[in-house]
């Protein structure tokens, strides 16, 4: 989950780029988490067979088989920490709660607090320190499965309502297209809504359903969100450095991450055809069954995906290239006007403010 929401955007020579996260997993027990399959499914890639441009790589990870209570595994943990311009999410998850936060004191002692956050797992016990986050408290289940995430669901029925079209006003009609949805498009979308937080993050801002916190308004908003973005955008306007487009940009590789490390591969030119022969002239882009996706691409192989779909089915399938383009998906959550996710956690009491 990680690896798939927290995704960096960087800037090469004026243009938007990944900026990868690097990812340590330290234990003694090589097997005690499934490193090696995530670890396999990073290395691999670039090396998928796809008739477009390769999306980008994911993010670092690094394996190291040594206990955290260590010589060697503390000062390794030290090396990474101190590293220059860095910033540390540390999570202690291995052992009983006792061990748990044991550890997560002790890290707290020996490291820089400055560019690192320790979150410790706690089941039954609380630890009296402030400056560890403490998760999994099994006594705060149940607020947190009908608080939390009967609002996680309700944003991803409605940012699958915004990527499917639907009418805003027909409650029944987002009811039964959901029912309709197979598993991989019902997590996309709450993965999505997971994200919003992130988005707001990128963009300096927190969100909050403290009923003291002063927040923006929605104008406020979405002025920060649009800031120098071109109206009226070129194919080279969508690679600038503008808030908008950090923000889409991060969308797509989170995206591309949550359906690779799902077990998809790119949808090949041949798969296309084949898949738009039998499906009697409508467009495909995906094959749930076979787990395969022509938008497994880059930002700039979208592009690709495009003209390729446009030139070869265009006249046949009687569409135009903005009925093919899929860069409106990744800008929809916050700029189509009918249903606007920063408008509906405004709505809903939640405070967006500058962090």
């Amino acid at each position: 989950m990680f690896c798939q929401n927290n995704q960096l955007v960087g800037m090469d020579e004026g243009t938007l780029v990944n900026h990868l996260v690097n990812y340590y997993v330290i234990d003694r027990d090589p097997n005690a988490v499934n490193a090696k399959r995530i670890k396999y499914i990073i290395d691999n890639v670039n090396k998928m067979e796809s008739d477009f441009i390769r999306p980008e790589p994911l993010c670092n990870f690094e394996i190291i088989n040594w206990d955290v209570n260590s010589s060697e595994g503390i000062n390794k943990v030290k090396r990474i920490v101190n590293q220059k311009n860095s910033f540390n999410f540390i999570i202690v998850s291995y052992g009983n709660d006792f061990e748990n936060a044991e550890t997560a004191i002790w890290l707290q002692n020996e490291l820089n607090s400055n560019n690192c956050v320790i979150a410790c797992r706690l089941r039954n016990i609380e630890i009296n320190n402030d400056k560890i986050l403490c998760f999994g408290n099994e006594e705060e289940i149940i607020s947190h499965e009908y608080i939390v995430d009967d609002e996680l669901l309700s944003f991803a029925k409605e940012i699958d309502a915004i990527y499917s079209k639907l009418n805003i006003n027909d409650y029944l009609e987002y009811e039964r297209h959901w029912d309709t949805l197979n598993q991989i498009e019902l997590y996309s979308n709450l993965y999505s809504a997971i994200s919003l937080k992130f988005k707001l993050n990128l963009m300096g801002l927190g969100v909050s359903k403290d009923p003291n916190q002063k927040s923006l308004s929605f104008e406020e908003v979405m002025a920060i969100y649009s800031k120098d973005s071109n109206p009226n955008p070129t194919y080279e306007d969508y690679f600038k450095t503008t808030i908008r487009n950090v923000i889409a940009y991060s969308e797509k590789l989170r995206w591309n991450d949550f359906y690779i490390f799902n077990g998809y591969k790119p949808m090949l030119k041949k798969d296309v055809e084949e898949k738009i022969k039998e499906n009697k002239g409508t467009v495909i882009r995906k094959d749930h069954q076979a787990k395969k996706h022509i938008c497994l691409t880059s930002m700039r192989g979208l592009e690709q995906v495009h003209q390729y779909l446009y030139q070869t089915f265009g006249k046949q399938l009687n569409v135009t290239i903005e009925d093919i383009e899929t860069y409106k998906y990744d800008y929809m959550a916050f700029d189509k006007n009918d249903i606007n996710l920063i408008k509906t956690l405004l709505d809903r009491g939640y405070k967006i403010y500058y962090l």
